[in-house]
């Protein structure tokens, strides 16, 4: 085990079942958390709980469908029935989508927007009680550089991630003088198992190849790569601890300078 940054705090991941959710789940436990990784795939959760158990951590599963408000509110009961209170949540579960405003489907549209922003404000709305009769709490959204960007083919997915922005200013300003910090972080492109799957799809349409695209993508970031989950996990874990306490109402980069440019 490394050094303790986050020990005896309660951290919820959701979508902690893969990706950028899996490796943060890791790295929180690594860091002294006890851990709940909610994600709709109860299996994959449990997976990730698991190979924290064996390390020595301490981590619980939860299923979840976050576009669900009782889900939601069931998951943040199962965490405080478990370990008695929650310090923080790590609002990262989501879903990619292309399309552009005249070739998205109404059904696709609404698919990105109910899992990215509403069950986003969802999985926030359920803390928030719990953070205020404690008198503390900390929201960390999972937001994008698509949120500030124009970029080709993702207008479902940046509305989304915009949304999200505007609710982490929000919130802030909501419950800076009761004791709940909100923040988002904005990674760049990361290939997580999604990205990768989104990569794919698009690449049979356009006749490339998901690796070829992924190292065109890399070439137009100023730092000419892309970013790791364990960069934006790390960064997570300096938010969600005492390190970051004065800082509230953040929308935080994580892109290679990408938004510099």
């Amino acid at each position: 085990m490394s050094s303790a940054r986050l020990e005896g705090k309660t951290i919820i991941v959701t979508g902690g079942g893969s990706g950028i959710g899996e490796t943060a789940g890791k790295l929180f436990a690594q860091h002294g958390a006890q851990v709940v990784l909610a994600d709709i795939n109860p299996g994959a959760a449990e997976r990730v709980a698991k190979e924290i158990d064996a390390e020595g951590g301490t981590a619980f599963a939860v299923g979840v469908d976050v576009t669900n408000l009782a889900d939601n509110e069931a998951m943040i009961e199962a965490t405080v029935e478990k370990f008695g209170k929650i310090d923080g949540i790590y609002v990262n579960a989501g879903v990619p989508g292309g399309h552009t405003a005249h070739g998205i489907t109404a059904e696709e549209w609404q698919h990105v927007i109910a899992v990215n922003l509403t069950g986003a404000f969802y999985s926030a709305k359920a803390a928030v009680p719990v953070f205020l009769k404690q008198g503390h709490g900390n929201i960390l959204f999972q937001a994008s550089i698509c949120a500030t960007s124009g970029i080709k083919g993702t207008v479902s997915y940046s509305a989304s991630k915009a949304g999200v922005v505007g609710l982490t200013y929000q919130m802030a300003i909501e419950y800076a003088d009761q004791g709940i910090r909100v923040n988002s972080l904005s990674p760049g492109t990361t290939p997580t198992p999604f990205v990768q799957k989104l990569y794919t799809e698009r690449a049979a349409i356009r006749g490339t190849t998901a690796e070829g695209d992924l190292e065109r993508t890399a070439g137009s970031y100023p730092m000419k790569r892309l970013g790791t989950t364990e960069e934006i996990a790390n960064l997570a874990l300096f938010m969600l601890s005492d390190e970051s306490s004065f800082i509230t109402g953040a929308d935080i980069p994580v892109d290679g300078g990408f938004s510099a440019g």
